[in-house]
């Protein structure tokens, strides 16, 4: 049985390294979001939009021209990759079976930087070799076992990223002796399960509250444009992700758990955006019907 497997590291970059990072992010997000624009404008024309092909041929007029010749900075696959994942978006968007996806959106410096690359990429010891850039050390907290099938570098809060995928060849796993397990979803309790277990909530956005209301006051003080507030917003992203990161823990943890001692666990096709939603409505005894709160 063969199984895709993803490895995440954070990487050691030299200036010079971070910054061709800096610039391949840049380059990729350009292609994606005038590759975007331009399907979208013949949307709005009636016109059938670009896809992959289209988008690849386009791309290599683009770096062969003048204005946009900087476009040859970049690896040619990178931006390559860019047009799928647009291609791949609008597939997804239009597909009547998956009704919760939208039109993809335009991405935003400093929010959206990552490129991927699709093949060429190698370990070495505590080196990862990245075409185009070269060896790059990174933090190697974990073997990488089987054979590599892309690598994406991202940029959070704390550095850059890289996250490698591989494909390992397992034997088929054993059915697990244990029992089935039902798990109901819901906004008081994080989750209660069929054996009567009640699961708190970790709650790691409160637990940081006073620190994040600290941050948000100090930014609002600071003036726009200044290195402090630079720093201060660097310090809020750094908290958002040990929040994210400690939900991921968590999450982790009891999937972990309950994978680990129960052969089939049922969840609840449920939306807690839908339960969460209710004080926007009330109840009309007389009409018998929901009607929208005034206000």
């Amino acid at each position: 049985m063969k199984v895709r497997r993803g490895h995440r590291f954070k990487l050691k970059p030299a200036p010079e390294m971070e910054h061709a990072f800096v610039v391949m992010a840049g380059h990729a997000r350009f292609v994606g979001n005038k590759a975007l624009r331009l399907s979208l404008d013949r949307l709005a024309r009636g016109v059938p939009i670009l896809w992959y092909t289209d988008l690849c041929g386009l791309l290599h007029l683009w770096k062969q021209s003048e204005e946009y010749g900087f476009l040859a900075e970049a690896n040619a696959q990178v931006l390559q990759q860019k047009c799928k994942d647009l291609c791949r978006a609008f597939s997804d968007a239009f597909d009547p079976t998956q009704p919760g996806k939208r039109l993809p959106r335009f991405k935003k410096r400093g929010v959206d930087d990552s490129f991927r690359f699709p093949q060429g990429v190698r370990i070495e010891n505590r080196r990862v070799y990245l075409p185009k850039v070269g060896w790059v050390g990174f933090f190697h907290s974990r073997s990488v076992a089987g054979t590599i099938n892309s690598a994406t570098v991202s940029r959070e809060a704390d550095g850059w990223y890289v996250s490698i995928q591989t494909e390992v060849t397992l034997a088929e796993p054993a059915l697990h002796p244990g029992p089935p397990i039902g798990v109901d979803r819901g906004v008081a309790v994080f989750a209660a399960t069929s054996a009567g277990e009640l699961v708190a909530a970790i709650n790691a956005g409160k637990r940081l509250a006073n620190r994040m209301r600290h941050l948000q006051r100090l930014l609002a003080r600071q003036r726009k444009g200044s290195k402090n507030r630079a720093k201060t917003k660097r310090r809020i992203a750094r908290l958002h992700q040990s929040i994210a990161r400690r939900r991921a823990d968590f999450l982790h943890k009891l999937s972990t758990r309950w994978s680990q001692s129960h052969a089939l666990i049922v969840l609840e096709d449920l939306r807690i955006g839908n339960l969460t939603r209710s004080a926007r409505v009330r109840w009309r005894s007389q009409a018998g019907t929901w009607q929208p709160r005034a206000g």
